[in-house]
This record gives structure tokens, C-alpha cells and sequence, in this order.
């Protein structure tokens, strides 16, 4: 090797480097940018949104299973209410 292609492999190296980084740097933007296209922000505060209604609709149904398991168990202890008996819902 010559005393001139050292340091110009050096240079070659690092300028290697910088556009390699470089590449990566604008591959990265690009790829955010369509992220960001693809997703808008308001999509996350509607998904948000339906999660906690669905949630509170969830916690409601549990309530009415409680009630309902509650009650149940109150007419194992106490006894079923009498099928027999009928109410008269036209007068």
C-alpha cells in the first residue's frame, strides 16, 4: 500500500459511515411520517373511549350477576318461592 491510500481509505471508511447513518436516519423519518399518516391521534382517544364504555357496561353486567347470584342464594336458605301460585295480571 502507498503511503496516499491509507489515509484515503480512512477517509472512504467515514464517509461510509456517515451516509450509511444517514440512510438509516431518513429511512427512520420516513417510516414515523407514514406512521403518523396512517394513524391519526384522534383514532386513539375514540379507542379510549369505547374501551371505558365497554368496560363500564362490563362492570353493570357483573353488578347484575351479583344481585342475581345474591338472590339466589337467599332462596336456597330461605326456600323457593311457590310456583303454584299464580298473579291475575287482567282484572
Amino acid at each position: 500500500m502507498s503511503a496516499m491510500s491509507v489515509p484515503l481509505s480512512i477517509m472512504l471508511g467515514i464517509a461510509m459511515i456517515i451516509l450509511v447513518s444517514g440512510l438509516i436516519n431518513a429511512l427512520q423519518i420516513h417510516l414515523k411520517t407514514k406512521r403518523d399518516r396512517l394513524t391519526p391521534a384522534g383514532d386513539e382517544n375514540v379507542v379510549a373511549a369505547r374501551l371505558d364504555e365497554v368496560e363500564a357496561r362490563l362492570r353493570d353486567v357483573l353488578d347484575i350477576m351479583i344481585a342475581v347470584s345474591e338472590k339466589m342464594d337467599r332462596w336456597e336458605s330461605e326456600g323457593a318461592p311457590v310456583a303454584g301460585t299464580r298473579r291475575s295480571l287482567s282484572a
